[in-house]
């Protein structure tokens, strides 16, 4: 966990490329004292770079992608993965503190998305933040990023 200030997680997974991971389902929860982002891979875990980000951009305009909460942008990226079948339009979370979500980039084995953060301007300088890496029982793996709040 970690309060923001530049901070980042980041975790290395090698694996020979091609096949890429692939980001099968986002899913979101409001648990006590925090909210819950969940991103599920079919086959393995790709790398990932979890940090705080002014704005989520798209990777192939570099316009920034507008998302609900004011708060700040936390920008989850994956490398050695791919997420096509996914839709890259915002998408509302409307939980406490994660307000909305949106993939910014699936070009070459990169994957970003930006999670929307409730609170007035800068608040990720006080957010605390914790990033686990599982298996389920049907053999998918799993990115779970829990926001306080």
């Amino acid at each position: 966990m970690w309060p923001g200030g530049g901070a980042a997680c980041t975790a290395e997974h090698r694996e020979t490329v091609p096949p890429l991971a692939r980001l099968t389902a986002v899913e979101t929860a409001q648990h006590t004292g925090y909210n819950r982002m969940v991103f599920v891979f079919g086959q393995r875990l790709p790398s990932y770079d979890v940090r705080f980000v002014r704005a989520l951009t798209s990777g192939g305009t570099g316009e920034v992608i507008p998302l609900d909460g004011g708060g700040g942008v936390l920008q989850v990226r994956f490398d050695g993965a791919e997420a096509h079948a996914l839709s890259a339009r915002p998408q509302s979370a409307a939980l406490s503190r994660l307000r909305s979500y949106a993939k910014g980039e699936d070009f070459e084995g990169v994957v970003r998305y930006g999670l929307g953060l409730a609170g007035p301007a800068g608040a990720d300088e006080q957010v605390q933040v914790r990033v686990a890496e599982g298996q389920r029982a049907d053999g998918s793996f799993t990115v779970v990023v829990d926001v306080a709040g």
